[in-house]
């Protein structure tokens, strides 16, 4: 059995309805108006209900009694109260390993859209947000997508100044070679400046070649100073 198939059968087997048990159809053989009916049953009730739709959903996809090829997409196109789209989001609730984990279905927002937005999430920072009580089932799905969007901001920001420093290094390095009059090195480089630039230069070699210049360097300043 696939990780992503025990998620879905533990999800399913800790719901608190009756018949929820329906979800664990992956058990049992199902036609396509089966498995219509289970979906029908389930979709929109709340947290326990959206991850048995996205469990029974995914059984019908990809479950030992999978429905026949192109016959899960016409059932999601003509027989459900959802999109293709949809469908695609409740699996990926119901296959998620914080989301699914009954220990936290109490304090998660009964929204599929919702609970889509926190998938997006990192699983520590989705956990952290949890246990602190910025998610809870009051969460909106703007607030939870503003959550995925503060992330990504910040990671930015840690990232933006050091593409900042390099392109001015490789500003003040294009104005050098445009200023300088064919030496390699101007009178007013400082030492860190000459190495630097060796050694961008010796980092596009190959390690043999890189021992060779060296060596070749050495051998050159002796027979300079001698």
């Amino acid at each position: 059995m696939s990780a992503q198939f025990e998620t879905q059968d533990h999800a399913a087997s800790v719901l608190d309805d009756a018949s929820i048990l329906t979800a664990r159809s992956s058990c049992q053989p199902k036609n396509c108006d089966d498995y219509v009916k289970d979906i029908h049953h389930h979709w929109g009730r709340a947290v326990q209900s959206i991850i048995a739709t996205g469990c029974i959903l995914l059984a019908a996809k990809e479950g030992p009694h999978r429905l026949q090829h192109g016959t899960f997409e016409a059932m999601v196109r003509s027989k459900l109260p959802f999109s293709e789209r949809t469908a695609q989001m409740l699996m990926k609730i119901a296959g998620h390993p914080v989301l699914s984990n009954p220990k936290h279905v109490s304090l998660l927002p009964p929204s599929w859209g919702t609970l889509y937005e926190l998938t997006k999430l990192p699983d520590n920072k989705l956990l952290t947000g949890i246990r602190d009580g910025t998610i809870t089932p009051k969460l909106e799905r703007r607030d939870a997508a503003a959550l995925h969007r503060d992330r990504a901001s910040r990671t930015g920001e840690r990232t933006s100044p050091n593409l900042h420093e390099q392109n001015a290094q490789l500003k003040a390095e294009n104005q050098r070679l445009r200023e300088d009059k064919g030496d390699a090195f101007g009178p007013n480089d400082t030492v860190a400046d000459i190495v630097r630039v060796i050694v961008e230069q010796l980092r596009r070699l190959s390690n043999d070649k890189i021992e060779k210049v060296l060596q070749e360097v050495k051998r050159t300043v002796k027979v300079q100073r001698s």
